[in-house]
């Protein structure tokens, strides 16, 4: 498996996905399992220290997929406000677990070799 970059998450969405993550304990789901992965890993810290530019929840991300060569552009929330006809991705899905916690440049490849590369992230709230 290849090293993974660092990944920062300000404690409040640290408590929000470990609450998600205890909902969805299977691991048959490969989302909710990287999920808990990405988490174990996390450093976590509070909300004025999280590096400018990180995906959280909330936050647009922009992001290059190598499996399909397409830069695609999505917003990380809750499951229960997924809704893939608006680019809305759960957390628990793959590339959802994969995303959060990155920066800009940053890149998340997984077991299969397939790459995503974060381009830009827009944080919560600064969304027109």
């Amino acid at each position: 498996m290849t090293e993974r970059p660092p990944l920062h998450l300000a404690e409040a969405d640290f408590d929000a996905l470990s609450v998600l993550v205890g909902d969805h304990p299977s691991t048959d789901a490969p989302g909710p399992a990287l999920l808990a992965e990405e988490l174990a890993r996390a450093k976590v810290v509070a909300e004025a220290d999280l590096p400018a530019g990180a995906v959280r929840l909330g936050s647009e991300v922009a992001y290059f997929d190598s499996r399909s060569k397409m830069i695609r552009r999505v917003v990380l929330v809750a499951p229960a406000e997924a809704d893939l006809t608006a680019r809305r991705v759960s957390v628990l899905t793959p590339v959802g677990a994969a995303l959060i916690g990155l920066s800009a440049g940053d890149a998340f490849c997984d077991d299969s070799g397939r790459e995503l590369r974060v381009i830009e992230v827009v944080a919560p709230g600064a969304l027109v």
